[in-house]
This record gives C-alpha cells, structure tokens and sequence, in this order.
C-alpha cells in the first residue's frame, strides 16, 4: 500500500514522519491539522491529508479519542484503487468539540487478515 500526502504537504509530512513501517493489520491516521467540528452538525468532512493506493480491501474504524463525535457512515471502507481519506463526522451534541493536530482519531485495518505494508511518500 503507497501512503500519499495531499494537501498541505508540509504539515501532513510533519506527522507522518513519527510513523514507521511495520507489519502489523491495521495503522493508526494522525491529523495533520488542528479541526473545530460545529454543534450540531451532520456529515462534516474531516480530511486526513493521504491518499491510499491499494490492492486490498480496508476498513476505517474510529478509535476511542473521537469521544462524543461519530463516524456518520460506519464502517467505512476503502476498496482497491485510489483514495483519499476523508471522512464524515457527527457533532450532536451543544458545543463545538475540536480534533487536535498528531491525535490518531481512526484506524485502518486489514479485512484479509494479513499485515499491512506500507510506504509513506511526500
């Protein structure tokens, strides 16, 4: 799998370089950018900077750090080809909550059980 940076390469690359390569079936995304989700609000995209290109099939899980935020459409999957990690979150609750830059607030996994090979590039 090739990790891609988009966007403002700059701060996407500052994170990213605190990863390395491992085998393992799922990796952790840090935000590249600090992010305020309004209250109530459906659907706010929320953008990870990386594209994936892939052969595999993967799902996109939130991790506990999201708190009362929701992934709106989940499970998320990423099938084969090129995609760019964007995802829709839900803030139902009366205050604004903020996403803070190098928190991983999802996962990728592997739906073929089998380790995750990755390479970063800028």
């Amino acid at each position: 799998m090739l990790v891609k940076a988009v966007g403002n390469t700059e701060l996407v690359n500052n994170q990213w370089k605190y990863k390395y390569m491992s085998n393992n079936i799922s990796v952790d995304i840090p935000l590249p950018w600090d992010i305020i989700i309004p209250c109530y609000t459906r659907n706010f995209k929320v953008d990870f900077g990386i594209s994936i290109d892939t052969r595999d099939i993967f799902i996109i899980l939130p991790k506990e750090t999201l708190g009362n935020l929701r992934i709106s459409y989940s499970p998320y999957l990423v099938t084969p080809g090129i995609t760019r990690i964007i995802i829709s979150i839900d803030n139902t609750s009366i205050f604004p909550l903020k996403l803070y830059t190098g928190h991983h607030y999802i996962t990728l996994v592997s739906l073929i059980n089998q380790g995750i090979v990755w390479d970063y590039h800028n």
